[in-house]
């Protein structure tokens, strides 16, 4: 019997993709396994948004191939964006690899697997982003899922290179979503991240978009959070975020990357909203769901950067009050208008001001924090930490991942367990996470969202 290991890059729409192959190769008939000393075949699910997730994905690429010279029976696959994005390149220059495989229906993918025996070559010229007819996913164990309801891009900001191997943007249909949904929740999870490229291109062929389908998630019957992740400013305004405050099962977070807080900056990148026009947004925001948690990420050493636009970046986050945001370097990446743009920032220059900002970011954050000391919130426990003894979760403030966590002290009076819901006062904090302790088991059905106050 065949024995595969999935090893996943980069973002949760991998995840997600995964978890669907993994399914489609058990019900080939082969065994899943999560250690490669255990594994005929591994496939690679690879990334290939910026050079650091590129180097990555052939660095675990490399160190399978060196395993293989031991283990001479081991199959090997590149599969996913890497494949994609570069195809001939991979086939000529790792002739070793035992299939490269691009975004391909991951059903047709799964029978070659499993099947065939002599090196896979797959290219998909039309990239296929999402699989239709939803059929069935191999979930992990914990309270959260991540939910793909579309994937690739009809923008162009300068510095993504998405367009360019995942195509235009594609959405699932709402009502095999609602189903997969409701399959998840009946299985026990607790809260669904809904991911795609922008979710704010949602919309399948019945013209239901992004609200519609919110509105029919919100019907399924259960005690679980919906998180959206990955709202373009651009597209974005303030009817939907209005729409989504009427929802009880929405959680009150936003994650809306704007990338820079320079004009100059944000016109290079290709965006359309200014500075003045998010600040404004983000205020109107603010003064509809006062407990909003904002989320942003933006791009550090972008072409052009002056000293002053980078500044604009650190000011307009002290002005919109970011609760969680996150830096990352500009990648040249070959096909982008970016990459064809002059005056370039030099690597000690991208260094150094990456630096700063996460120096900025440690001491804002910390502040942004401690002003949650004293309050109480709804966390799901995700886990138990045995070298402290204690469970740890997240409130509604925090995505998997890239925010933070609340750690619970173990009170042995409540049955705490994975999957819990529990009210915690915030007593104090550990670096940039919280501590707690318990007050309440359960739901607080009152609202998903909220804090519950002092």
């Amino acid at each position: 019997m065949r024995r595969f290991l999935i090893e996943t890059l980069g973002c949760p729409k991998n995840e997600y993709d995964s978890s669907i192959l993994a399914y489609l190769l058990k019900r080939e008939g082969a065994e899943l396994v999560d250690d490669v000393s255990n594994a005929t075949d591994v496939v690679v699910n690879t990334c290939a948004f910026i050079n650091e997730a590129k180097m990555e994905s052939l660095e675990i690429i490399f160190e399978l191939l060196e395993l293989k010279k031991e283990r001479k029976n081991l199959r090997v696959y590149i599969y996913g964006c890497l494949a994609q994005r570069y195809f001939d390149n991979l086939l000529e220059q790792i002739p070793e690899i035992d299939g490269i495989i691009g975004l391909c229906d991951l059903h047709r993918v799964s029978k070659w697997l499993v099947n065939s025996d002599n090196k896979i070559v797959l290219r998909c010229e039309q990239p296929v982003v999402v699989q239709r007819n939803f059929c069935g996913r191999f979930l992990e164990a914990g309270p959260f899922v991540y939910v793909k309801i579309g994937d690739g891009c009809d923008r162009n900001c300068a510095f993504c290179s998405i367009p360019l191997f995942k195509g235009r943007h594609v959405s699932r249909d709402r009502d095999d979503i609602v189903e997969e949904i409701a399959k998840l929740i009946e299985s026990g999870k607790k809260e669904i991240i809904l991911v795609d490229q922008d979710i704010t291109q949602f919309r399948d062929n019945e013209g239901n978009g992004l609200i519609e389908l919110l509105q029919s998630i919100d019907k399924i019957e259960g005690n679980f959070w919906v998180r959206t992740m990955y709202l373009h400013p651009d597209h974005v305004n303030i009817e939907m975020i209005r729409e989504m405050a009427k929802l009880k099962k929405w959680i009150h977070y936003l994650d809306i990357p704007i990338q820079h807080g320079s004009n100059d900056i944000l016109r290079r990148m290709g965006r359309i909203k200014s500075r003045e026009e998010l600040l404004s947004f983000f205020k109107t925001v603010r003064n509809e769901i006062p407990d909003v948690i904002l989320r942003s990420s933006f791009i550090i050493g972008f072409p052009g950067e002056t000293e002053k636009d980078f500044e604009e970046t650190l000011e307009i986050i002290e002005k919109v009050g970011f609760e969680r945001f996150g830096f990352f370097t500009y990648s040249d990446e070959e096909g982008t208008f970016a990459y064809e743009y002059k005056n370039k920032i030099d690597l000690n220059t991208m260094k150094r001001r990456l630096k700063i900002a996460n120096d900025f970011a440690s001491n804002f954050l910390g502040e942004v924090q401690l002003k949650n000391i004293g309050k109480k919130f709804e966390v799901l426990v995700e886990g138990f930490d045995k070298e402290s003894n204690r469970f740890f979760g997240r409130s509604y403030m925090d995505a998997p991942d890239v925010d933070t966590y609340v750690y619970i002290s173990n009170d042995t009076k409540y049955k705490v367990h994975t999957g819990s819901w529990i009210t915690v006062q915030i007593t104090g904090l550990e670096g940039l996470d919280l501590e707690g302790s318990i007050i309440l088991y359960g739901k607080n059905d009152s609202k998903v969202s909220n804090n519950t106050g002092n």
